[in-house]
């Protein structure tokens, strides 16, 4: 028998994410950067070497259910990932794995999904045609399954390889096609810095950028939904689409068609370079004309509409053509339309029409905008014909004598009138002291209107509805 009694374990408990799985797997997959953020739960998976879990974040300090994740974790030892074949077979089986995961009583309508792969096998190539290599490649996979990525709201697809050199060093290398800063999966490449001893990922940072001082090197636990993310599942609450990500799907639907293209009709032997570009159009100080910017951080807008000058190069017209696109922001005020949304609505398509161009307008809106002051909202009082019996009806609404003293001149308007010993300021008007929530948005309903129609007589125009659209919306 032992000379001691074994150590108690009543501190320790077990590790759930790693139950079931050889040993290597939890660092292969790196589990370890979902759990800080994350409360995670295993799923049902039926693709050998694939894990996948719903990540319901920590820190929710907002209303409602706190914000959902569907990550799919893979692993690979397929050769032939870096061909279109087995990248698309290695897609489909993760596309299926989540169209399983979303059936799943637990996942909400706004839940996002992430994909990661941990390629296994050396590939014999150098980082830069690795990432050219994923970008046409992550192309070819949008234009043909772009329909399916939105419905299963994937986010972002991260894929870890090893790069073999000609001198047979090895060089790991994080290949990341993502929707976080704006752009619909946008592709880059970052490269890794492992532990000498464990080999576990210590860092990465973006290709180009390794070994200078100020790179912006980081291996981060996966972050909890910012504010862009927030806006995107709010549009996708309403079965919608967030106006940025119209960006990322023009681009895709013109590598379809090139695609398309040259292996029925062209002698072509690619695509050509920079098929679609977008710059986004600003309002200018005066409030009346407009500026083009790359500057903006997209979501940063704080009104309800947005606009792009765009300019692609179709098959049909090669030398690239023009166009403005217009479009509610319906997280901003449910995309209702405001004076500042109404003016920038006549400076867009005034640009448009003045310069011969296309007028594109997509359309997911509340119609407009008739506010509340909230500020007065706790200070109206009611006076009743019958305070025991409400049904009769009332005489008045009122403020104190006090309330009333307390707002800026013009905020109400009414008369001061004495009940019992009470002073009261009977309402008759409510005005209020911001400039935007009134009728005076419906002026701003009939200057859009009347701009449409010029443009519908001097140049090209199309609306596109994507969700609800209400009044002025659907007339437009």
């Amino acid at each position: 028998p032992p000379s001691s009694p074994p150590p108690p374990c009543d501190d320790k408990r077990e590790a759930p994410p790693p139950r079931d799985m050889p040993p290597t797997f939890y660092h292969l997959l790196e589990l370890n950067r979902l759990l800080d953020n994350y409360d995670v739960q295993r799923m049902n998976s039926v693709a050998r070497n694939t894990q996948v879990y719903l990540g319901v974040e920590k820190s929710n300090t907002g209303r409602g259910p706190a914000p959902q994740s569907v990550f799919l974790r893979a692993l690979s030892h397929s050769a032939d990932l870096t061909t279109p074949s087995g990248s698309t077979r290695v897609l489909l089986t993760a596309l299926d794995e989540l169209d399983r995961a979303v059936l799943d009583e637990r996942v909400t309508a706004t839940t996002s999904t992430r994909i990661f792969l941990n390629l296994l096998s050396e590939v014999e190539t150098s980082t830069d045609e690795a990432l050219e290599t994923f970008r046409s490649i992550l192309g070819q996979l949008q234009s043909r399954y772009a329909t399916r990525l939105l419905r299963l709201k994937v986010d972002e697809i991260e894929v870890k390889i090893r790069v073999k050199g000609a001198d047979g060093s090895l060089t790991p290398l994080r290949l990341i096609a993502s929707s976080m800063s704006g752009k619909w999966l946008k592709a880059d490449a970052y490269l890794e810095f492992p532990d000498p001893v464990t080999g576990v990922t210590s860092q990465f940072c973006p290709l180009g950028e390794a070994g200078e001082d100020d790179a912006k090197c980081y291996l981060t636990p996966y972050p909890t939904s910012n504010k862009l993310q927030m806006k995107r599942a709010a549009v996708r609450r309403i079965s919608s689409t967030y106006a940025y990500d119209f960006l990322g799907l023009f681009e895709v639907s013109l590598v379809q068609r090139w695609g398309a293209y040259l292996r029925d009709e062209s002698a072509l032997d690619s695509i050509p370079a920079d098929v679609f570009d977008a710059k986004e159009i600003l309002l200018a100080d005066d409030g009346k004309t407009v500026e083009l910017s790359n500057e903006r951080v997209v979501g940063t807008n704080d009104i309800g509409m947005v606009a792009w000058h765009c300019f692609m190069k179709t098959p049909e017209y090669p030398e690239g053509r023009e166009m403005v696109v217009i479009s509610n922001d319906v997280t901003v005020q449910s995309g209702s339309f405001g004076v500042k949304e109404d003016d920038f609505f006549e400076a867009a398509s005034i640009y448009a029409r003045e310069r011969g161009l296309p007028r594109i307008y997509i359309a997911c809106n509340s119609g407009a905008r008739i506010g509340l002051v909230d500020s007065l909202k706790p200070m109206f009082k009611v006076s009743w014909k019958d305070e025991n019996n409400p049904s009769q009806g009332f005489e008045y609404l009122y403020l104190t004598e006090e309330d009333y003293k307390s707002l800026p001149e013009g905020t109400v308007e009414g008369e001061m009138v004495t009940a019992g010993s009470e002073k009261r300021f009977a309402l008759s008007d409510i005005i209020g002291t911001i400039h935007g929530i009134g009728v005076e948005n419906l002026r701003g309903s009939g200057t859009i209107a009347g701009e449409t129609a010029r443009a519908y007589d001097e140049t090209f125009t199309l609306s596109y509805v994507t969700g609800r659209s209400v009044g002025i919306g659907a007339y437009l």
